[in-house]
């Protein structure tokens, strides 16, 4: 089946009831557009010609009547057109973006930014002019057959003449209807390289303009335009070539008919009336109408063969979840660790994490170090199931993580990262994000806990502050401080401290760190860091080295052991003051 045809059978024929409704509407309205071209028989010979009254007046109070019916179910068949329309297209938006955040961190490490908002934004926007043509196909078709009709019936020798030139139409549309489709793949693709750029520059204002390079970027994004404006004007010169052409052709036959027709008029045989001939050459050229709109409906059907088969490239990709109906439910955390002979690498790159073992007892502190590459994330990753392990195992409190539902997995983890990030709305809606079933005391004490609540009262609005897109109102300690907070209103049994504290000041890290002692209390926790005072009091430290367990032990056996975390502590440690007030941790 094709992704066209996918698509109407789940998202357009389930208002197979409205779409009754609009053909039922569109029969009057075809009839009611059609009839015209037949009154015209009578206006002329009946009224022109034969002066009658009685023929004027009825066809006056009948055009009105007429008009005012084809009124009324044009409107019906519009407004049901446009619900159906704006109905798919807000379902669809929604499965798409729904399916998107079921998609692994895979996808979104090989799929530019920009591609994939363009499936959600400019791609299903083309479909609503597919949808209202498609719907209108059959308003058009009937308009066609009534008018056709109505030819073949008053002349059908004439009739023939004036179809000769619908073959060389349909050669023309044909041949025309291709090269929309290639244009449109090409032209989306390169709108979702634009997305790309704009987002990847917007969110890195910051860098453009400390390094000055406003000028260097317009130029850049001025060349992805310029190909897009190139290809654009490519498409638009087809559209502007194919109506013109088939406007010629039909007035083309028009002449043909208004010859030949005239001159059955002038003689007797094969007998033409000048009603007839009027009547004729208006539905003729009424014709011309739902004719364009039926080859403007075959333009938006290349579009939206290009933008459903794109969509559904989407739609086809398994997601984190696809084989979890029978997947059990992790229990309750304890919070011991096993990791067992765990192997993955990464498919384009030589990083990864390989032959791991370990195991972590409930409550430790662990810390994790080594240099950058050396798959300290990637180990986190793997816990928090962002990628699939290749071997091996990874068992809590022993149950492999593998066979559980993720939700239940991640539910009971929480994660402090280096960037914090935050969403665009209130301060209060950011902390509320760990725990959305959390009273409004609840997201205060988690507050109080991270330090935040002294800063957060200090704004006029408190919790209810708008942090603006990324938290760009707030500073980085605290942004920091209110990702702890999120993470405090989790509670989680397992955490994560990825650099938590690495791109902070003195002051903001003093605070930081305070709140992260709170929140590590009880917990079975990971630090990944290059501070000696994050990770000195740790229970344990493993030192990683190219994807491997080089080193374990604490800080003071690793100093006598010398190797790879004595290289690292010279690098990176040996310089550091220690900040005062670093709370002991004893091993559990």
């Amino acid at each position: 089946m094709t992704p066209l045809s996918r698509f109407y059978r789940q998202y357009v024929l389930k208002y197979y009831s409205r779409i009754l409704i609009i053909g039922a509407s569109s029969l009057v309205v075809s009839i009611s557009t059609a009839l015209p071209a037949g009154i015209m028989k009578y206006i002329v010979d009946k009224v022109l010609f034969e002066k009658s009254s009685y023929y004027l007046f009825m066809i006056s109070i009948g055009l009105v009547v007429l008009f005012i019916v084809k009124g009324i179910f044009y409107y019906i068949q519009n407004y049901y057109t446009a619900y159906i329309g704006q109905s798919v297209l807000r379902q669809l938006r929604n499965d798409i973006y729904a399916h998107i955040n079921r998609l692994p961190i895979s996808y979104f490490e090989e799929k530019q930014t920009g591609h994939i908002m363009a499936r959600i934004t400019s791609d299903v926007v083309l479909l609503q002019n597919l949808i209202d043509a498609s719907i209108g196909i059959a308003s058009d078709l009937l308009t066609v057959a009534g008018l056709v009709g109505w030819i073949v019936y008053i002349h059908y020798q004439l009739a023939f003449l004036a179809f000769l030139v619908i073959p060389f139409i349909g050669f023309i549309v044909s041949k025309f209807s291709q090269r929309v489709r290639n244009i449109t793949r090409t032209l989306q693709n390169k709108v979702g390289d634009i997305t790309s750029i704009l987002n990847e520059k917007i969110s890195g204002i910051r860098t453009v303009k400390s390094f000055s390079n406003e000028s260097v970027e317009n130029d850049r994004f001025a060349v992805e335009t310029e190909e897009n404006f190139r290809i654009a004007m490519k498409y638009n010169k087809l559209l502007a070539m194919i109506l013109p052409i088939i406007e010629f052709l039909n007035t083309t036959g028009i002449v043909i008919v208004l010859s030949v027709g005239g001159y059955f008029v002038i003689k007797p045989d094969p007998g033409l009336t000048p009603g007839e001939l009027i009547s004729f050459l208006t539905a003729l050229g009424m014709l011309f109408t739902p004719i364009k709109r039926l080859t403007n409906a075959t333009t938006y059907y290349q579009q939206a063969y290009v933008c459903i088969g794109r969509i559904y490239e989407i739609f086809d990709e398994p997601t984190e979840d696809d084989n979890e109906e029978n997947a059990a439910v992790l229990p309750e955390i304890k919070g011991k660790i096993d990791f067992r002979s765990v192997n993955f690498k990464y498919a384009k790159s030589e990083g990864g994490v390989f032959d791991f073992n370990l195991t972590v007892k409930p409550g430790a502190i662990t810390a994790i170090v080594g240099p950058s590459g050396s798959g300290k994330t990637t180990l986190m990753n793997l816990l928090l199931r962002f990628y699939k392990l290749e071997q091996g195992a990874i068992e809590i409190d022993g149950v492999n993580i593998n066979g559980v539902k993720l939700k239940s997995l991640r539910s009971q983890i929480g994660i402090v990262p280096q960037d914090s990030v935050l969403f665009s709305g209130t301060i209060f809606d950011n902390i509320l994000y760990g725990n959305y079933g959390a009273s409004k005391e609840d997201v205060i004490t988690a507050a109080k806990m991270a330090n935040a609540h002294d800063f957060i009262e200090k704004f006029p609005l408190g919790f209810d502050t708008k942090v603006g897109e990324h938290g760009v109102k707030l500073s980085g300690g605290q942004r920091q401080r209110i990702s702890i907070a999120r993470a405090i209103l989790r509670n989680p049994k397992i955490l994560i401290l990825d650099e938590a504290t690495s791109a902070l000041d003195a002051e903001s890290e003093t605070l930081v760190k305070d709140a992260l002692d709170r929140l590590m209390q009880g917990r079975t926790t990971f630090i990944i860091a290059h501070r000696l005072s994050t990770i000195k009091n740790a229970h344990e430290i493993i030192v990683l080295e190219k994807g491997r367990l080089a080193q374990i032990g604490t800080h003071d056996q690793l100093i006598d052991a010398g190797g790879v975390y004595r290289k690292l502590y010279q690098t990176y440690f040996e310089k550091e003051p220690v900040a005062s007030g670093n709370t002991v941790v004893k091993q559990p």
